[in-house]
């Protein structure tokens, strides 16, 4: 029987080993994910569980969802990964069971799960519960070593290409403005809101977007923004973790500057300091409809790998 137990911050370390069994391409880091737990605020509900059998630990689940304003439709999270071994269904209708009833009974409408694309039990499990396909998140490689020279006279072009228009490159960290986090904030606020997606992205206070550039795996000397004048219009940064792969953590451009290459010289930037800091690999991750980054990532060189698949349940009676 698989039992439920509320996670407290000195159990990352056990859940990333039940990640790493679930997922062995994607190691993660305990210290990132003690900090991912840490994020919670008042207009959201964020629950986090081990799935224990014999005393073990052979899971994860997590529920949560915002509180949603009275007209907006309403959507909910699950999310429940076990170990191969534990991989048996009935067992494991029970703990959705539970996760599912959570949010239903606090309003939710429609129920959102998410899955590794290729990840056979995982899909058959959700649809035999009625989830259906909603989208997919195609994720993609970059081999920096095999593309090192290119990469970095790719990265000269665009230097050269910013300083005729008139746009600085430079860290977050090097650059003085008091005022950088909240122009940031804004810029993410717009960006964000042009990613395709079917569940509405979530406006976060600029104390959360604090919060989650807080984590261990955000570097400011290794995020790159872009200035004309006093605006910074693009942003683009890598995530670099103790433990794990390294994965491009945003890129985005300002909506007056789009159409001049300036999202790729931030990227470019991003690529060229992983090379030169030894990095072999970079993996990112973008919406199937996100037409520009999938170009922009085909251009470079990148290389399909296994998505990220998210599944819809309608709960509506």
């Amino acid at each position: 029987m698989l039992k439920l137990r509320a996670v407290v911050p000195e159990d990352a370390e056990v859940a990333c080993q039940v990640f790493d069994a679930h997922d062995p391409d994607e190691p993660q880091d305990p210290d990132v994910t003690r900090h991912r737990w840490t994020v919670n605020t008042p207009d959201s509900v964020r629950e986090r569980f081990l799935i224990e059998q014999c005393g073990r630990a052979v899971g994860f689940a997590f529920r949560g969802h915002k509180w949603w304003e009275p007209e907006e439709h309403r959507f909910a999270f699950n999310d429940l990964r076990l170990v191969p071994v534990a991989q048996e269904r009935t067992s494991a209708q029970g703990v959705l069971d539970r996760l599912e009833a959570a949010n239903i009974e606090e309003g939710a409408e429609t129920l959102v799960a998410r899955t590794r694309e290729g990840s056979r039990w995982d899909i058959e499990f959700l649809e035999a519960r009625g989830y259906r396909y909603d989208r997919l998140s195609k994720a993609w490689e970059l081999d920096l070593a095999a593309n090192r020279d290119r990469l970095l006279a790719e990265r000269d072009d665009s230097r050269r290409a910013m300083r005729e228009q008139g746009i600085a490159l430079g860290t977050q960290a090097s650059d003085d403005d008091p005022e950088l986090v909240q122009k940031l904030y804004r810029l993410n606020a717009e960006t964000t809101l042009d990613v395709p997606t079917t569940v509405p992205h979530s406006t976060w206070s600029l104390e959360e977007f604090k919060m989650w550039g807080a984590s261990p795996e955000f570097r400011s000397d290794r995020s790159w923004i872009a200035r004309d004048g006093d605006e910074v219009v693009a942003w683009s940064f890598l995530k670099y973790p103790r433990v794990g792969r390294v994965w491009t953590g945003y890129t985005c451009s300002a909506r007056s500057h789009r159409g001049r290459g300036i999202a790729r010289a931030v990227k470019m930037e991003t690529l060229g300091q992983a090379i030169e800091l030894g990095v072999t690999s970079v993996r990112t991750d973008n919406d199937e409809a996100n037409a520009p980054m999938l170009h922009i990532n085909e251009k470079l060189g990148y290389h399909r790998i296994p998505g990220f698949v998210s599944y819809l349940k309608d709960v509506r009676q």
